[in-house]
């Protein structure tokens, strides 16, 4: 499969950074086809990757089995909705990322509808049960549970 991770790398490895590039790792090792796009395509120079690494703007360019991102700001947000993918894969890895969504769902701006828009043809994924148990409570989302790390 051809899977893309879009991430917003700045220059930090924390463990969100650890935990997609891991599990890009593994992912080639079974033989798919990983790309990570970052802003600045320099992940590589700063974590052990072998997993391809693309700028952000190459996302645009290309076809996907899936894509997985996990951050809900406006400019990533536009990309996935413009990108070419099967199936577009939102993972919720931090706090940060139901953060921006309690942020989202109270100013009820225009990213919530276009975000409960593209859950119909998209897959949420959880890495803690309470995430889980928010997104069906408060926004009526079903979700799937995969921990890692």
């Amino acid at each position: 499969m051809k899977i893309g991770f879009v991430v917003p790398y700045n220059g930090k490895i924390d463990d969100i950074i650890i935990g997609i590039v891991e599990l890009a790792n593994k992912l080639v090792e079974r033989g798919h086809n990983i790309v990570i796009y970052t802003p600045s395509a320099n992940l590589k120079k700063d974590i052990h990757c072998i997993a391809k690494e693309k700028n952000h703007s190459e996302l645009l360019k290309e076809k996907h089995d899936a894509i997985i991102y996990h951050d809900l700001n406006p400019a990533t947000f536009d990309l996935i909705k413009n990108a070419k993918a099967k199936v577009k894969i939102f993972y919720i890895l931090e706090t940060s990322s139901i953060e921006q969504l309690k942020r989202v769902i109270s100013k009820e701006d225009k990213r919530l509808v276009v975000f409960k828009k593209s859950l119909l043809s998209s897959l949420i994924l959880t890495s803690a049960t309470w995430e889980k148990e928010y997104l069906k409570n408060k926004m009526n989302v079903a979700s799937k549970l995969l921990i890692c790390g």
